[in-house]
């Protein structure tokens, strides 16, 4: 619960507020979110569930699988793989790397809300680079 609080109701909200001031060329900032979702939902939740039966969150991640899959495809293929790109990072980096190194340092795993915030803020303004062009029009949100 933790994690999904620093990540999700932080960390996305934190992209999606600098990702409007700093201005268009961060529009895209929050597809990036998107990725980890999916990343999240396929081989969090999805593939358990096929592999090994129901688990909690199981059937709210079909319906994200599907919808941040659509979203996250709307700018591209490339797009679609560098969101996902950063699906996995994220879990890699925060799950697999951090915990190995709270459990080697011995400090509570309460610290892994760190990285999960600044990956899920900082990273998807960073790559914001690879999103599709900012629209000329204001109105409309640059997919083609």
């Amino acid at each position: 619960t933790a994690i999904n609080v620093s990540t999700v109701w932080a960390g996305f909200v934190v992209t999606m507020v600098c990702a409007h001031y700093l201005g268009p060329s961060f529009a895209h900032s929050g597809h990036f979110n998107w990725g980890m979702a999916v990343v999240n939902a396929l081989s969090g939740h999805l593939l358990p569930w096929a592999l090994a039966g129901y688990n909690p969150g199981a059937f709210q991640s079909v319906f994200m699988f599907l919808f941040g899959g659509w979203v996250i495809t709307r700018g591209g293929p490339k797009f679609a793989a560098a969101c996902m790109l950063n699906g996995v990072l994220f879990h890699v980096l925060c799950f697999v790397l951090c915990l190995k190194l709270l459990k080697v340092i011995d400090m509570p795993s309460v610290w892994m809300n760190v990285p999960c915030f600044v990956m899920s803020s900082a990273a998807p303004l960073l790559f914001a680079r690879f999103g599709p062009a900012p629209s000329k029009d204001p109105s409309l949100d640059g997919f083609s």
